[in-house]
């Protein structure tokens, strides 16, 4: 197992509001969150923003695995694709989703298979602008399944990140209430959180596309 040292286990300290793990859950986040942090270096990239948005998108997916149809195996992809999703901004910010696409699927990650990563890269690239396409030579590469999970998880991932869209973390936890149409996650935080909010019904569209359900918003009440 890759050691974790005392940042690491501060940074995988932000999961703790928002993922309830059991021991062997635990012990794979910290192993990926070894491997995805020193790479996630490498290329300069913030790892309070990574840890927080890979914190929301865990939580959402295992609220929403069993109602969706999420394969439990894919978890630990999500986790990785979250944590770099924007490791292309060392390259450039602009079309950086597409740089952090060749990063991370010419890279490797203990525990990961070369397949794997290819499904991790497709994963963070999808995490904003255009959505996934047969026209893009690495979403092509994989089989009909393999692109209907990435498509799946890159779904959840644009959730996660457009709640920490000005990178201060400042949605602490979300919870999610499922239905036949619609999904509404609650948010709390410190602050009003309708930036937060509004930038969440902005990327939804894809996620609401893949899944059926419309996706809506409250901000919890205080004290609640």
């Amino acid at each position: 197992m890759p050691h974790v040292g005392i940042k690491e286990g501060i940074l995988l300290d932000l999961f703790a509001d928002t993922v309830q793990l059991g021991e062997r859950e635990d012990r794979q986040e910290r192993e990926v969150l070894a491997g995805a942090l020193a790479l996630g270096r490498k290329y300069l990239f913030d790892e309070a923003h990574g840890c927080h948005v890979a914190g929301l998108a865990l939580s959402l997916f295992d609220q929403l695995a069993k109602p969706l149809g999420l394969a439990r195996g894919d978890r630990k992809l999500l986790q990785a694709a979250a944590l770099l999703h924007d490791i292309g901004q060392f390259v450039s910010y602009r079309a950086h989703h597409k740089h952090s696409l060749y990063l991370i699927g010419y890279s490797e990650l203990p525990n990961f298979s070369e397949r794997e990563m290819l499904l991790v890269a497709n994963v963070a690239r999808y995490h904003r602008k255009s959505e996934p396409s047969s026209g893009h030579v690495m979403f092509a590469q994989l089989d009909a399944d393999e692109q209907h999970r990435v498509s799946g998880l890159a779904g959840v991932l644009r959730l996660a990140d457009a709640l920490d869209r000005e990178h201060v973390q400042n949605v602490r936890r979300v919870k999610a209430s499922v239905s036949d149409h619609e999904i509404v996650l609650t948010l709390e935080g410190k602050g009003d959180l309708l930036l937060e909010g509004w930038s969440l019904k902005r990327r939804a569209q894809m996620f609401s596309s893949i899944f059926g359900r419309k996706v809506r918003f409250r901000i919890a009440e205080e004290g609640a």
